[in-house]
């Protein structure tokens, strides 16, 4: 039989080990968050410059009427507006997790900030789908405070998912209903290949958003939106309503 004293020796040996080897852990992890930090910031500065000197560009090919060009040009800043989003959603999830992204509150129309610059930003996407954007909105302004980078990300997040992965030729049905305390959000559209539990772990994060054969994306954009809610005291919920309707519902208080 072994010796208590021998005993107690060796599991104080492994317990200074384990906190050991956990302080490595925690020094590795604060490696890797700054040098995220670093990097996400840089690229997204140097993709801020490319644009800069691509939309440059394309208004001089445009003066020049060099329309052989343009089709290119087009693409390429697609494909660049489509990294730059992803850096800054990279960029946006890290700085909630560590509690870094605070609202800078204003007083915001939802229909003229928010809406409709989306709604014509998306008006090409739409087209290409062949779907139909029908929105229900009170009538008039809807005012509340709130921070307006972080909104336009809230709706372009839930906008773009519904246009990408919604059935052709379909339609997406906004409705947004506002009282003397809240602003409440509905997004329905129709998905093919939904299952059951398909609203379960939606807002996790690397949960990825995907319809019968489509590809799914990083699976940030719905845990950016459910954290830039909640940092507005709002809530967001997600059900799989009859067939393959698909609804995002969210609250936000108006903060008047």
């Amino acid at each position: 039989m072994q010796d208590p004293v021998q005993q107690i020796a060796e599991l104080q040996q492994q317990l200074q080990k384990i906190t050991d080897q956990q302080r490595e852990l925690v020094q590795a992890n604060k490696k890797y968050e700054k040098v995220f930090s670093l990097v996400t910031h840089e690229f997204k500065n140097l993709l801020t410059s490319a644009d800069g000197y691509n939309r440059l560009l394309h208004q001089q090919l445009l003066a020049e009427n060099r329309t052989d060009l343009d089709e290119i040009l087009s693409a390429g800043i697609h494909i660049h507006e489509k990294l730059f989003n992803i850096v800054d959603q990279l960029l946006k999830m890290w700085m909630v997790e560590k509690q870094l992204l605070k609202p800078d509150y204003k007083v915001l129309d939802f229909r003229a900030d928010i809406i409709e610059p989306l709604e014509q930003q998306l008006k090409e996407q739409l087209q290409a789908h062949k779907l139909t954007l029908k929105k229900s909105l009170p009538d008039g302004k809807m005012i509340l405070m709130a921070d307006e980078n972080m909104l336009e990300i809230i709706m372009r997040n839930l906008l773009e998912n519904a246009v990408k992965y919604s059935v052709h030729d379909s339609s997406i049905y906004l409705k947004v209903k506002q009282d003397k305390k809240n602003l409440e959000v509905s997004l329905r559209n129709q998905v093919s290949g939904l299952t059951a539990d398909f609203c379960e772990n939606i807002f996790q994060r690397s949960q990825e958003f995907r319809g019968r054969g489509q590809q799914g994306g990083l699976g940030i954009g719905l845990y950016n939106v459910k954290n830039l809610i909640e940092l507005h005291h709002g809530e967001i919920s997600c059900r799989r309503a009859k067939r393959d309707w698909l609804e995002f519902n969210f609250r936000l208080p108006l903060n008047l």
